[in-house]
């Protein structure tokens, strides 16, 4: 605010055109050239270090060039100016990017982690009903799950398969987060996963289970199961 009064003052106090665009530039950048001089010298960050520098080097070349300043220097040193500006912005959206996927990864990680430690405490409990009689098959015992019509197969780790009557979108809702859609009719239990071969592009990806039973994984979904795996 300071820095934006004095500005304006002295562009109303100077005479003539020139000599108001040189100052109505000129000020703001050497102002701004003092506090970023003033952080690097006190902390030394590297951002300031730089900016310090590109500030120099703009009050400098608008001082040696006062007689052309107006003409084409003007519009080169403003250009110069906002592309460096352009580029450090960009920069400073890769890095929150990239720590804004790093948390990411970690709350992933954690979730998963707090997903696996209930299910071993107090597993889910499914009710299956076949032939009048019900019984009940915890989560922790299920290796796969994949879409069967109007029922979902439940493959347990023994190799043995169970029915569910419902949808995989049912299930998917009374199941813990460990559990996980790789394909539109597969649902993996993740802390039964052995290993994950995608050789190429073209050919399907394949989860190889604890049990050595093997689940494929959709193409679209690939990326986010990899990344799942990844942040186990």
């Amino acid at each position: 605010m300071a820095g934006s009064l004095i500005t304006l003052a002295s562009v109303i106090v100077v005479p003539g055109f020139d000599l108001k665009t040189t100052v109505g530039l000129s000020l703001p950048v050497s102002m701004s050239l003092y506090l970023t001089a003033r952080r690097w010298l006190k902390d030394r960050p590297k951002t300031a270090g730089t900016w310090t520098l590109v500030q120099s080097l703009f009050v400098c070349s608008a001082l040696l060039a006062r007689s052309a300043f107006h003409d084409t220097v003007y519009f080169l040193l403003l250009a110069g100016l906002l592309i460096y500006l352009f580029f450090q912005q960009a920069a400073l959206m890769r890095q929150q990017m990239r720590k804004s996927e790093e948390d990411r990864q970690v709350i992933t990680k954690l979730e998963y982690r707090l997903a696996e430690t209930q299910q071993r405490k107090s597993p889910t409990k499914l009710e299956i009903s076949t032939n009048g009689k019900t019984e009940f098959v915890r989560s922790e015992q299920l290796a796969f799950c994949q879409a069967a019509g109007d029922y979902v197969e439940l493959n347990l780790l023994d190799g043995s398969q169970k029915l569910f009557t419902g949808t995989l979108r049912q299930l998917e809702s009374l199941l813990p987060e460990t559990f996980v859609r790789v394909h539109r009719s597969y649902m993996v239990n993740l802390d039964k996963v052995a290993a994950l071969s995608a050789q190429s592009e073209t050919t399907t990806a394949m989860l190889k289970l604890e049990n050595a039973q093997t689940v494929p994984v959709s193409r679209r979904l690939l990326p986010v199961v990899r990344a799942t795996l990844k942040a186990r």
